[in-house]
């Protein structure tokens, strides 16, 4: 259980007719954590008629989520050589956790900032360009894996019988995460109805600034670390089209994931696997019927693309890594009916 109470003040002027100013400051108190007092300053600023600068510098705090604090799970995988493998993931406050140098979880911090212009070219036409800054302390992550050798088993005893791995919630990481966010509408009439066109993209990058230690050992090893880092696209984009046909309404989007990579071997050197980029295509129709019911048809992934499959986790049946961002479950279609009231 925990008791949590807050009190906030955001205040937002304009300043001059082109000048946006924004100031918000946050106090929480946590039963279990203690307080915390966070702060934003936002400003906007329109140079000409449809364009404008605008930016953001703050902080912010997220406190361990229950289940991080209190997760026990046991669990059996098949490891490469084909064989079950018993898993725990076990609280920091745990006596198992503690052996392999857990400590009890405390809050995550950030510092960020913003900075970006926004652009009203012409009639329906809306630009915006976005770089963030995000600077996280003590970041909540799972450990990697330790083994659990003779040492264990002879300090924990029956605590640990059967299992031959653990890990564990840890605050043992920093990390920066830097990115931009371009994001293009564009909505016009036609012959046929209302037609919007949306195109956006991201292209973000994390770093590693410190990684924790227990006893001479990274809790997070340098598999675990290329892994977070490089594991998912640094580029993502999609391209919506909506068209309005009197009350029929024909909706396509195309997904873009870039790019990644996945590694194996603990530490260095690591063997890499690069997989090349992928396209998915989602496509609705729907039909609305006196401004209260809607029936929709439609599929994600029309085409039935698949990511490649992962040369590090072929075994016994897993094609695909199963923590891929890109979908690995092949195409979905379903039918929808919404009603209004």
């Amino acid at each position: 259980s925990r008791n949590s109470y807050a009190f906030f003040v955001d205040l937002e002027a304009d300043v001059t007719d082109n000048w946006l100013m924004n100031v918000a400051v946050r106090y929480e108190n946590f039963s279990d954590f203690g307080d915390t007092l966070n702060w934003k300053v936002a400003t906007r600023y329109e140079v000409l008629d449809g364009f404008a600068f605008r930016g953001s510098v703050g902080t912010g705090f997220r406190a361990p989520t229950p289940g991080q604090i209190s997760t026990t799970n046991i669990s059996t995988r098949i490891a490469p050589d084909g064989n079950p493998v018993a898993e725990g993931i076990f609280p920091a406050s745990n006596p198992v956790s503690a052996f392999f140098g857990a400590t009890e979880l405390t809050p995550e911090e950030s510092f960020q900032y913003t900075a970006g212009i926004t652009l009203d070219l012409f009639d329906g036409l809306n630009v915006t360009v976005d770089y963030y800054n995000i600077e996280l302390t003590d970041r909540i992550a799972l450990s990697s894996d330790f083994e659990v050798g003779m040492d264990a088993q002879m300090a924990l005893g029956d605590l640990v019988t059967g299992i031959a791995q653990v890990s564990f919630f840890t605050n043992g990481i920093d990390t920066t995460t830097r990115g931009i966010d371009i994001v293009a509408t564009y909505a016009f009439e036609t012959s046929l109805g209302d037609t919007s066109l949306t195109g956006s993209m991201n292209y973000n990058q994390t770093d590693f600034d410190r990684v924790g230690s227990v006893g001479g050992n990274l809790l997070f090893n340098d598999e675990t670390q290329a892994d977070n880092a490089e594991g998912i696209p640094n580029l993502r984009a999609v391209v919506t089209a909506q068209q309005g046909i009197g009350d029929f309404n024909l909706l396509t989007r195309i997904n873009y994931f870039g790019t990644y990579q996945q590694f194996d071997g603990n530490n260095a050197p690591l063997t890499r696997q690069d997989f090349s980029p992928e396209v998915m295509v989602d496509l609705e129709l729907s039909y609305r019927y006196q401004d209260q019911f809607t029936l929709a048809f439609g599929g994600q992934n029309i085409f039935d693309n698949f990511p490649d499959p992962a040369e590090f986790e072929e075994c016994c049946g897993r094609i695909y890594d199963s923590g891929s961002v890109v979908p690995w479950q092949g195409g979905f279609w379903y039918v929808r009916l919404q009603a209004d009231f």
